[in-house]
């Protein structure tokens, strides 16, 4: 009976410790995770239009995202810097297109307008698949921030994916 307890004890402390149970849920600790205004209603939209067949999910997020930050760079007359949230993943980052398109470690005192909306869409944005308009009205993105922030990530998108 006691070799059973310590296998037992052993898968517990095995999944409380695993690295794939701690992956995302740290960088979701620092963030405004559950209070970030239409993340839910962006995230349900962009899971219906899977459902529906409207998005197609990219095999490969980072190929996604360095096609999205490469079109965005060389179609923009503006320089931007905004962070980027994925409701449905969690996922956090800000991308600094000013230079060079890069990402910046986020740090949620810094006072940016945040896209909100998934790599699905991004990645149809940069194949010229959806135009900013579309994904608006879609409920498949939103911006996030002052108004003069919104507006002026607004325009840049609408310009650059039109």
């Amino acid at each position: 009976m006691a070799f059973y307890r310590k296998i037992v004890v052993l898968l517990l402390i095995n999944t409380m410790l695993s690295p794939s149970l701690f992956a995302c849920a740290f960088h979701d600790l620092a963030t405004d995770n559950l209070t970030e205004e239409l993340s839910y209603t962006v995230g349900h939209y962009i899971k219906v239009g899977r459902t529906q067949g409207k998005i197609e999910e990219p095999s490969n997020d980072s190929m996604a995202m360095y096609l999205f930050l490469n079109s965005l760079h060389k179609k923009s007359a503006e320089l931007a810097i905004f962070h980027f949230r994925q409701p449905i993943d969690g996922h956090m980052s800000t991308i600094d297109v000013t230079s060079k398109p890069t990402f910046i470690e986020y740090n949620p005192e810094r006072t940016l307008p945040m896209l909100i909306t998934e790599m699905d869409i991004l990645w149809g944005l940069a194949q010229g698949r959806f135009t900013w308009q579309w994904v608006k009205s879609e409920g498949l993105a939103t911006i996030n921030g002052t108004t003069k922030q919104r507006s002026k990530l607004d325009k840049i998108l609408s310009e650059t994916y039109s």
